[in-house]
């Protein structure tokens, strides 16, 4: 690639471009695959920002990362009416500001007796 192009997937869960997303939702579950540590306040924001993209394989792959890490969908479906997302949208918000946002494998080795 010539110097000062950019590529078209640059810029992350910042860019309009859907490919550069999803590239950044993909980068999240592979490190919360690798290392299961729950990824920061900002990250968090950013995922559940991306349940709210015009384009359906960003909420799609956004809402299945986010299961991934908290364990449960908080009744997101990508592919419901926009009013019924934006009501499940809000406990995601709710749960991504949370400093004590707990992992799905989190949770569960918490509620397992020993």
């Amino acid at each position: 690639m010539p110097s000062g192009c950019a590529s078209a997937r640059e810029g992350g869960f910042g860019s309009a471009v859907p490919g550069a997303r999803l590239d950044a939702i993909e980068e999240v579950a592979r490190r919360y695959r690798a290392d299961h540590q729950m990824p920061d306040l900002a990250t968090r924001a950013s995922l559940v920002d991306c349940l709210h993209a015009d384009d359906p394989l960003v909420r799609f792959m956004a809402i299945g990362t986010l299961t991934d890490i908290a364990g449960e969908s908080k009744g997101y479906r990508h592919d419901a009416p926009p009013p019924t997302r934006e009501l499940a949208i809000e406990a995601w918000v709710e749960w991504a500001k949370a400093p004590t946002a707990r992992s799905g494998e989190t949770a569960a080795a918490q509620e397992t007796p020993r």
